[in-house]
């Protein structure tokens, strides 16, 4: 992956590096070279990157968001694209213990 994450104590996600397809979930394609925070999400506990896209966890692994470029259903959500963080529609009420991409 050519983007990078990181989580503070208190949740709150920071993404910098290629905005390519909204990967970063900051709201467009643009490259960023500085960490910035990302408003759509808090309480994250874990984050993965892929090639084009991001995955997020968060409340303590009741929830899974997505971002980036889904081209192929990798998002595991209707849009082709997400520019910000999208709900991941899971089925299963279980808590996610891990992820990866």
């Amino acid at each position: 992956a050519c983007h990078s994450f990181a989580w503070d104590a208190s949740g709150s996600a920071f993404a910098w590096g290629h905005g390519g397809s909204g990967r970063l979930g900051l709201g467009s394609s643009k490259h960023r070279s500085l960490p910035e925070r990302v408003d759509a999400l808090s309480s994250v506990c874990g984050v993965t990157c892929g090639a084009n896209f991001s995955f997020f966890v968060t409340e303590n692994g009741r929830s899974l968001w997505a971002c980036g470029g889904n081209s192929y259903g990798q998002l595991g959500i209707e849009a082709t694209q997400a520019l910000v963080p999208l709900p991941v529609p899971l089925p299963t009420s279980e808590v996610i213990a891990a992820i990866e991409s």
